[in-house]
């Protein structure tokens, strides 16, 4: 193959190689990003809300609000302390079974994407927990009171159905 030759072939692997990037280029530009609509995790029908606890002598209030909406729940003093340390982000004499939870779930890189109180049964009310490591999500059932307890902690957003709350105002 003589230098002429050797030319003519880089030349043309050159515009095969410019042509080939250019059409790469533009099937990228042209992608359009698929989103994924995950049911569990819409917010369709939820509202967020803050907690709140009234301490009684028997039992006590957890209350779920925002603005002129709300739902209350009665819990038991022991959860009801336990939310109360989240929310002041205090840890008693001895960590709680929330506060451990809490720090399991940060040093395994487990976040906390939200809770959402779901329904309410035979007077019983129930939630979800949503937990995300990496690219896995996982739900949880779990009761309010526990979801709150840790969320609080850990800074995570509270939803309540909308079905579930009662207007105030």
């Amino acid at each position: 193959m003589n230098k002429l030759d050797l030319m003519k072939r880089l030349s043309m692997m050159y515009v095969l190689l410019i042509l080939g990037l250019s059409t790469v280029i533009a099937m990228l530009i042209s992608v359009k990003y698929t989103s994924f609509y995950i049911p569990a995790l819409s917010l369709e029908n939820y509202t967020k809300v803050e907690p709140t606890v009234q301490m009684k002598e028997d039992a006590s209030l957890l209350v779920l609000s925002n603005d002129c909406k709300r739902v209350t729940m009665v819990i038991s003093n022991h959860q009801a302390e336990s939310i109360i340390l989240g929310i002041k982000k205090k840890i008693g004499y001895r960590p709680t079974t929330h506060d451990i939870i809490s720090t399991v779930f940060k040093d395994f890189g487990i976040d906390v994407m939200m809770v959402k109180i779901t329904e309410l049964k035979n007077d019983t009310y129930f939630a979800k927990m949503f937990l995300r490591r990496g690219n896995k999500i996982v739900e949880v059932d779990i009761r309010p009171s526990d979801a709150v307890a840790i969320a609080t902690r850990l800074d995570a957003p509270i939803y309540v159905s909308n079905s579930l709350l009662k207007d105030t105002c």
